[in-house]
């Protein structure tokens, strides 16, 4: 299996420092917690544009760190946003939360510290 995050691009960020990889990471991951959350809180709402908003950072953040696959699953529930379609979007969901595992077990292992609140 791949990794999920291309390392290429998050050298490109850190200028290939792996201390400040695990920063990007960690603070990444943090940031990301906080994005899920607004992201389930919309759904629950069945309110698009908070629905689009927090997909949108969750692909802007995980295309910065190279976290391409969670990218363009984020992308595809903004992309439903986009069309007003809720239904569309909770459908998409399930994909995007899989890519949000995938990367939190992968960070596991890099034993980066759990995200906060």
């Amino acid at each position: 299996m791949n990794a999920p995050i291309d390392w290429s691009a998050l050298a490109q960020i850190s200028g290939g420092d792996p201390a400040t990889e695990r920063e990007f990471l960690a603070r990444f991951r943090g940031f990301n917690a906080r994005d899920v959350n607004a992201l389930v809180e919309a759904a629950a709402r069945s309110e698009a544009p908070g629905l689009q908003h927090a997909a949108h950072r969750i692909k802007g953040a995980a295309s910065t760190v190279g976290a391409m696959e969670l990218a363009a699953a984020a992308g595809d529930v903004e992309s439903a946003c986009r069309e007003n379609d809720v239904a569309l979007a909770r459908s998409r969901m399930p994909a995007l939360m899989a890519q949000l595992q995938r990367l939190d077990t992968y960070l596991d292992s890099l034993a980066l510290p759990p995200a906060g609140p």
